[in-house]
Order: structure tokens, then C-alpha cells, then sequence
């Protein structure tokens, strides 16, 4: 019978933690969420940290790391936020905690994000998006460069009612 609690309760916490919105995290001034893994049965009961997540007090994502199955760091991702909550910057690390690429974003006047520029720790671009919007502020289009050309464009339409 407890190893079945054991189990639901395993299965559950996923839908917890991961189902924490900005809006839940902000109000209930969650300051961070650890995820652990419990095996249990044969021989060995085995405890796993599989992932921690911590917030800004606007309720943004500021760290997340994930860990593999033996608990060591398998990547992590820093967030920088501007005055208006958006995301400017995206920091890539690899288990080693050796930076593997930035994501750098900008916006219009209406908030919109107009760019990502993903680039080594050094700088060198290896990949940029650009966006633009139509008169209703709804993406139009989505070019996707490569360092030297442009290797796809993505365009939206939309039906109204």
C-alpha cells in the first residue's frame, strides 16, 4: 500500500510543480521549486534532484537547472528580465558550467520581440530571428539567419471571424 502512495504521489508532483504560472508563482511569493525523484523496490531506494527553478519577485524564471540520473548538473539557463518583465537575455550553460551560448532579445515600442540573436560567450552570431508584425500587432513573418544568409522564413496568416 505505500509503495502505491509512493508512486501517486510521484506522479503528481510533476502537475504541481510544473503548472506553476508566473501569476501563481508571483502571488504566493514562490522564492524557488526543487523537483526530487523517489525509486523505490528491489534493493535500492534511490533519491534524485531532477530539477531546481528559482524566480525573480515578479514571478520569472531567473535559474533553471536541470540534473541528470546521478544528480550531477546536465544544463542550466540564467534569465535577465528588463523594467517591463521581458525577457532580454538567455545564458546557456553546459554541466561543466562553461557557457554555451547567449540568446539576447529585443522589442518595439509595443512590446513586441522583434529579434533574437543567439551567439557564443565570445560573441560570434551563430544563428539570428527576426520578427515583424502586421498593422493588428500580430506576427508576420519569422526569418531565420544563419551567420552569412538567410536559411528560413516563416510566415503567419490568420482567419478572422
Amino acid at each position: 500500500m505505500r509503495s502505491k502512495i509512493i508512486i501517486a504521489i510521484l506522479v503528481l508532483i510533476p502537475f504541481f510543480t510544473f503548472s506553476q504560472g508566473k501569476k501563481t508563482v508571483k502571488k504566493n511569493q514562490i522564492k524557488s521549486i526543487t523537483v526530487i525523484s523517489s525509486t523505490t523496490g528491489g534493493e535500492k531506494n534511490k533519491v534524485i534532484k531532477e530539477s531546481y527553478e528559482e524566480f525573480d519577485e515578479n514571478g520569472n524564471s531567473s535559474l533553471k537547472i536541470d540534473f541528470d540520473k546521478n544528480g550531477n548538473i546536465k544544463t542550466k539557463e540564467a534569465n535577465i528580465y528588463n523594467a517591463k518583465g521581458d525577457i532580454i537575455e538567455t545564458i546557456k550553460y553546459n554541466g561543466n558550467d562553461v557557457v554555451k551560448k547567449r540568446i539576447k532579445y529585443a522589442y518595439n515600442s509595443l512590446g513586441n520581440k522583434i529579434s533574437e540573436t543567439i551567439t557564443t560567450d565570445e560573441g560570434t552570431i551563430l544563428k539570428k530571428n527576426i520578427y515583424t508584425y502586421n498593422a493588428k500587432g500580430l506576427k508576420d513573418e519569422k526569418r531565420i539567419f544563419n551567420p552569412n544568409e538567410i536559411e528560413t522564413i516563416k510566415k503567419y496568416s490568420y482567419e478572422y471571424r
